[in-house]
């Protein structure tokens, strides 16, 4: 009889000790209080920032090729040559600019505000802009103008996001080019940029070549 009883103590024991691991198993849930959040920062911030698309980017990117070939770095905005005043200075005759404003809000719109400031004010040499406000008009320096030749073709270009945080995006972009060759060979061609959040709106850091 006494040996009956130890063993049905026995069992008791073994039963206790077998809850008390299973509710040790179930760490704060146990207290009613949330699990700890093992979310890393990364997924955090991906989701965060979602309203950063490549479609965003790719149509950033085609306003900042417009901009280098059109109208900084390969060539520039067509103007009226019997607007001319000092002998180098035209009114531009673009009709999507109508005012020097314009055309500023327009780059802002595209570029942050230091890159931006460096286009309008000091490209393409300090102190020596190529696009001048004179009495609120849009012209031209014809003495920093210039042309040269650009063999990327970005028409059918892919855009890859590489890295993502609140303020900023990092993005490679993939493109085409043929120099002039004997025989010309097509190869692939790529470029890194930067966008940033700044004022309420995603643009770029620098223009990209």
């Amino acid at each position: 009889m006494l040996f009956q009883n130890g063993k049905k103590i026995l069992s008791l024991l073994m039963v206790s000790v077998l809850l008390f691991a299973l509710c040790s198993c179930g760490g704060n849930a146990a207290d009613g209080s949330e699990p700890a959040d093992t979310t890393s920062e990364n997924e955090v911030i991906s989701s965060d920032n979602s309203e950063i698309t490549e479609e965003m980017l790719s149509d950033l990117f085609k306003e900042n090729v417009y901009c280098m070939v059109n109208v900084f770095s390969i060539s520039h905005l067509p103007y009226d040559e019997e607007t001319m005043q000092d002998g180098h200075i035209c009114k531009v005759s673009d009709e999507k600019f109508a005012s020097f404003a314009d055309f500023e809000s327009y780059i802002r719109s595209v570029y942050c505000e230091a890159e931006a400031e460096r286009l309008l004010y000091q490209y393409p040499y300090e102190d020596s802009p190529m696009y001048l406000n004179v009495d609120g008009v849009l012209c031209i320096d014809l003495n920093q103008a210039g042309a040269k030749g650009y063999y990327v073709d970005w028409s059918n270009c892919e855009i890859t996001i590489d890295s993502v945080d609140a303020e900023r995006c990092e993005f490679t972009v993939k493109g085409s080019i043929e120099e002039p060759a004997e025989v010309p060979v097509q190869e692939d061609y790529f470029a890194n940029g930067t966008a940033v959040f700044e004022n309420g709106n995603w643009v770029l850091e620098k223009m990209i070549y």
